[in-house]
């Protein structure tokens, strides 16, 4: 494999590399056990039947920017929302949402261009949907359809 030495400083809002280091390394941990069935549940308990998480720094107790982004979507005007705004291309294979994890879909999205979806399939229906963003332009897509504040 060829690398290139990165400079000490992320183009990502001041982000160091030792940081990034940290930061994929705790999503590792938190998200190598979470699965899309548990972040569907964790959705559909919501009010409007969505659920987000998101890895982001943090200085002097103060959140920086997301640079990884998943949100699940669950509920019918929530889906509507996402079915208009996206174009599904329904190519690649289906996960099994009981052993998929938010860890092997962030690194599946990283390597497909940083914006990537699950849906999950009953009776020719879409029920929910996993939304996952890697990169900084692919995060503001989704914070900005899901209104997310900074």
């Amino acid at each position: 494999m060829k690398t290139l030495d990165a400079p000490r400083q992320c183009s990502y809002a001041g982000t160091h590399m030792g940081d990034l280091e940290k930061l994929a390394d705790d999503a590792s941990k938190r998200w190598a056990t979470k699965t899309l069935e548990a972040f569907r549940r964790e959705a559909e308990k919501e009010l409007n039947g969505t659920a987000y998480e998101a890895i982001r720094p943090s200085t002097a107790g103060k959140d920086g920017p997301r640079l990884f982004l998943v949100v699940c979507v669950t509920g019918k005007y929530e889906l509507s929302l996402v079915e208009t705004s996206f174009k599904f291309t329904d190519e690649g294979a289906c996960k099994d949402w009981d052993t998929y994890t938010l860890a092997d879909m962030l690194l599946d999205t990283e390597s497909q261009g940083g914006l990537s979806y699950q849906d999950l399939v009953r009776d020719s229906k879409r029920v929910a949907v996993a939304l996952c963003a890697s990169r900084p332009d692919k995060v503001k897509i989704l914070e900005t359809l899901f209104q997310m504040p900074p």
